[in-house]
């Protein structure tokens, strides 16, 4: 028996970083996948490594109400067409477009994998916009999961979710770890003298390293801080941040 599942992100970069080998596995048991997502090359790029069926509808990061409307109806649309047995929607504004047209599509189980919400980083009205587009997807959803249990804790404590609402599977994670991918037996040690002057690598110190986007809602503001701290009592210590800043004011923030 085929079942036929729909994912729904806002960019298609999320479902190619934690979807790896998740969709291989799935589709090795009888599962026929669509990617749904803005249009980019990695939705592309999921058809050839996941042998999933792209489908791009623009969903725009921020509250657009004519261009969110849009969306929905195109989702609504692409739900009639292909009638998924599931649909698995994530991020915050995908998720509320995608659980809403999926109930309005009737799909039979729809499911809201948590991996981190807009109000948290929001203010004002705006976090409050973000917070009722976030509880009606739960409301929408058959099932909510959270990646950790500190976000579960959050999205409880701002009524997201009910008392008894949303599970974190194991310890919490979005996709695992792939333990051969960071064997440090089968890789390559990062040569630093290609983006920094050898003469900070040269002497033995501490490198402590961040991998991500630098932004403040991924907790630049308490890396910050927390080197203010590390590097008084460690003056050799070095701080190694890798990743495309979010935005110039992140960048001013920061530094």
């Amino acid at each position: 028996m085929t079942i036929r599942l729909a994912y729904v992100t806002t960019v298609p970069d999320t479902q190619w970083e934690f979807l790896r080998g998740q969709n291989a596995y799935l589709a090795e048991h009888g599962f026929e996948l669509h990617s749904i997502a803005s249009p980019g090359d990695r939705l592309n790029d999921l058809a050839i490594r996941d042998d999933a069926t792209p489908h791009a509808i623009p969903i725009s990061r921020n509250i657009s109400p004519i261009a969110d409307f849009a969306s929905l109806i195109r989702l609504y649309r692409l739900f009639g067409q292909i009638k998924p047995d599931m649909i698995h929607v994530s991020t915050s504004k995908a998720a509320v477009l995608g659980a809403l047209a999926g109930w309005l599509a009737r799909v039979p189980l729809r499911v809201f994998l948590i991996r981190g919400l807009a109000s948290e980083e929001a203010s004002g009205l705006k976090r409050k916009a973000f917070r009722l587009c976030e509880r009606l997807a739960v409301r929408l959803c058959h099932a909510s999961i959270c990646v950790a249990p500190s976000l579960l804790t959050y999205a409880r404590e701002q009524r997201i979710l009910g008392p008894d609402e949303g599970t974190v599977m194991a310890n919490g994670m979005s996709n695992g770890v792939d333990p051969i991918r960071f064997d440090p037996r089968t890789t390559r040690p990062v040569d630093l003298s290609r983006w920094l002057d050898p003469q900070i690598t040269a002497a033995p110190r501490t490198i402590i390293g961040y991998v991500g986007r630098l932004a403040m809602k991924k907790g630049l503001a308490e890396i910050v801080e927390m080197w203010k701290v590390i590097r008084e009592a460690h003056p050799d210590t070095l701080l190694l941040l890798v990743g495309p800043w979010e935005s110039v004011d992140d960048r001013a923030q920061a530094l």
